[in-house]
């Protein structure tokens, strides 16, 4: 079942949905047969590096829409930056997080979203079938892994060198 928000907005701006003649993109499955481009950047190992192009994501139910947390049309937001809930102009999502591309058939990721996210190991069937999605759509995947130890049931940042799931054959 999707869920609401957990936190409620500050602002009407973190209710504002971003559309995607603003940088809202649409899921798509990895590319086939194409060449693969890297996106050279760091992976998100620091604060610092994991500012650097990350995306948040969400799955709805009706698609699983992606941006820039610091594009351009968050600059016009009184947060400056993006949040969950602008992919889904406050609705409900299933499950919600953080993402960021390696290359165009890789990426790296986590379920942390104050408002959609992870909360509980009740979650892991959500967050496995997420990855399985992925997969089963061509990419190669890792994730942050789960800091259940901490009390997050994902991390926020890698702590140690990825390790990269791969795509699972149709």
């Amino acid at each position: 079942m999707p869920r609401s928000m957990r936190i409620s907005p500050s602002s009407v701006d973190e209710v504002l949905r971003i559309e995607p003649e603003d940088g809202r993109l649409t899921y798509q499955a990895a590319p086939v047969n194409k060449l693969i481009v890297s996106f050279a950047q760091r992976l998100p190992i620091s604060d610092e590096s994991a500012n650097e192009k990350r995306y948040l994501w969400v799955v709805s139910n009706d698609d699983a829409p992606h941006a820039l947390e610091f594009c351009a049309w968050a600059t016009t937001l009184s947060a400056k930056k993006l949040k969950h809930s602008n992919l889904t102009g406050g609705g409900e999502a299933y499950i919600g997080g953080e993402l960021w591309f390696v290359d165009d058939r890789t990426v790296i990721l986590n379920f942390c979203s104050g408002r959609y996210g992870a909360t509980s190991r009740a979650d892991l069937p959500i967050m496995e079938a997420t990855i399985c999605a992925l997969l089963k759509d061509g990419y190669r995947v890792a994730t942050t892994g789960p800091d259940f130890e901490n009390g997050y049931p994902s991390s926020k940042l890698l702590t140690s060198d990825p390790i990269y799931m791969e795509p699972v054959d149709a």
